[in-house]
């Protein structure tokens, strides 16, 4: 158009938008069909200004040919627009219907609700659909706004969110008459776990409303829905009818998001509820479900299977899954599990963690294999004591605690000469405080416990850090006979030792540890046996 024609049409318009008589509608109306652009615009701006409700009805007719810059201006007027989105919904012109659901999503008119719930308990299951969809797009957004701001909440958003949640509770009492079970899923949606109604109906398995509810949290895939089911974990007094719930459950997004919340989740009720769990379907057929979790699931599944009631064989298979294929973080927590399980499976499945590459779950093993009284596992242990990781040496050290310095030196004189040097070389290597707390004993005051100490340093070989105070011994100290036993001890350092008992014990690969003596008939049990026994003190 020219710009004459283009001034002319601008002051038509704004006449037609601001004159009040009422032929000034169908005008507009016109003007939203007509084959120029600039025109159809010009309508549509006027009668959005407008306070017609005719014409706002006429927009809303066309509204599913409407450009998208279009609806952002009428979301600007949306409370305008209200009134006739809810005529628009009860209408019987089925494309007025789904234009009028659509624009209350668009608009964000969360106000409609109670209308679009009452139009769905008459509609047919044919007719239901578009309500259905902005429902629950309403429902969501009101879900979504109380999430964002719930540490925050003004008072509008407040009133809103009781306004809706009244509405669907209304609708709930009428479920005899109409019996939806979206309406359901809807109030589960964006009721929180302490709602009233909610707790009743959880509460007496006689409700009306009780199995469709249950129902509902089995098999609903909304997300509010699934984040109540998780908050109800935190419940202490859970009722039975939601436990079935995660029994029978076994979608696998709601149980990756179930395993999280058990890892993250240290509050009693949520243990005394698990414990509670005698089955849990999918552990049947839940390979697909297993596959590709992430860490904290696998911690999740971890704490699942020492928590709950399910069968003993069942939670097994779960820490031997996530030990066989989980990752470092769940492997490691499936070590430490592993304390909990007894039997042949459990400890050859904690032997074959000794020799995992992780360290971290050589180091969890270690904790509670000794405990099993497996066979041969002490020269294994000791054998790690040379490990390059030093929390594995650290795991060894407090596995064999009573393989001590000071337990060693009390009983020093209570014990055979073949198991004074077997222990003592395992005190050396186990307890680092060995050599400190031996020089401390060569500065005794008191001569029996330096002479004492001599002969420990002689039974360990210990010669070597200690010879600074050897050779003081040997030449200052006041009594005779400590001089003597220093000045022997000095000589084997010095020169060949004399031969003595060894106190070595192969392991393979090379390695030798304290041990029995070789013709002796002492093993690495019986030494720990009667060490055991030559240590027990009651101050210990």
């Amino acid at each position: 158009m020219s710009r004459s024609k283009t001034s002319g049409l601008s002051t038509t318009l704004d006449l037609l938008c601001s004159t009040a008589n009422e032929a000034a509608t169908e005008v507009l109306v016109w003007a939203l069909d007509s084959p120029y652009g600039e025109i159809r615009q010009g309508g549509f701006e006027a009668l959005l200004a407008r306070s017609n409700r005719q014409g706002h009805r006429a927009l809303l007719a066309r509204l599913h040919q409407f450009p998208w810059g279009w609806l952002e201006r009428m979301r600007e007027h949306g409370d305008r627009l209200r009134p006739v989105i809810r005529e628009a919904i009860t209408s019987e012109d089925s494309q007025l219907r789904r234009n009028g659901c659509q624009a209350a999503v668009w608009l964000r008119q969360y106000e409609v609700i109670p209308t679009l719930l009452a139009v769905l308990e008459q509609a047919d299951r044919a007719e239901a659909a578009p309500i259905l969809a902005a429902l629950y797009d309403l429902v969501e957004g009101v879900r979504q706004q109380w999430d964002q701001d719930e540490r925050n909440v003004h008072t509008d958003e407040v009133a809103l969110r009781s306004q809706v949640v009244a509405a669907l509770e209304g609708s709930l009492q009428r479920w005899p008459q109409h019996r939806r079970p979206e309406v359901v899923e809807l109030f589960l949606h964006l009721a929180g776990r302490h709602h009233p109604l909610l707790q009743q109906i959880l509460q007496s398995p006689h409700h009306p409303l009780h199995l469709p509810i249950v129902d509902a949290l089995t098999k609903s895939r909304a997300p509010g829905v699934g984040q109540l089911l998780l908050e109800f974990l935190e419940e202490p007094q859970l009722p039975v009818g939601v436990l079935s719930v995660f029994s029978r459950r076994s979608d696998a997004k709601f149980v990756r998001q179930w395993l999280r919340k058990i890892a993250r989740s240290q509050s009693a009720a949520m243990q005394q509820n698990l414990k509670r769990l005698r089955h849990i379907h999918w552990l049947r057929d839940g390979a697909g479900i297993l596959q590709g979790l992430d860490s904290w699931a696998e911690l999740g599944l971890v704490r699942l299977a020492v928590l709950s009631g399910i069968p003993r064989m069942e939670a097994f298979g779960l820490i031997k899954y996530v030990f066989r294929h989980g990752k470092p973080p769940g492997r490691r927590a499936a070590a430490e599990a592993l304390a909990e399980f007894q039997g042949a499976a459990a400890n050859a499945l904690a032997l074959e963690a000794l020799g995992d590459p992780d360290p971290y779950v050589q180091a969890a093993a270690i904790a509670h294999i000794r405990q099993r009284g497996i066979p041969g596992v002490l020269p294994r242990l000791l054998a790690l004591l040379d490990s390059p990781h030093a929390v594995v040496r650290q795991a060894v050290r407090k596995s064999l605690h009573e393989f001590n310095f000071k337990r060693f030196l009390r009983t020093f004189d209570l014990l055979e000469d073949s198991v004074r040097c077997q222990t003592g070389l395992l005190v050396k290597k186990l307890d680092p405080q060995t050599i400190p707390l031996l020089q401390q004993e060569l500065e005794s005051p008191i001569r029996s416990r330096r002479l004492r100490a001599i002969a420990i340093v002689r039974s360990i070989d210990a010669h070597k850090p200690l010879e600074p105070i050897l050779h003081q011994l040997a030449q200052e100290d006041p009594d005779a006979q400590v001089r003597r036993e220093a000045q022997a001890a000095l000589a084997e350092l010095a020169g060949p030792v004399p031969e003595r008992p060894s106190a070595q014990l192969t392991l393979g690969a090379g390695k030798r540890v304290a041990g029995p003596t070789p013709g002796s008939n002492v093993g690495p049990g019986d030494l720990l046996q009667q060490y055991r026994t030559n240590l027990w003190d009651p101050r210990d």
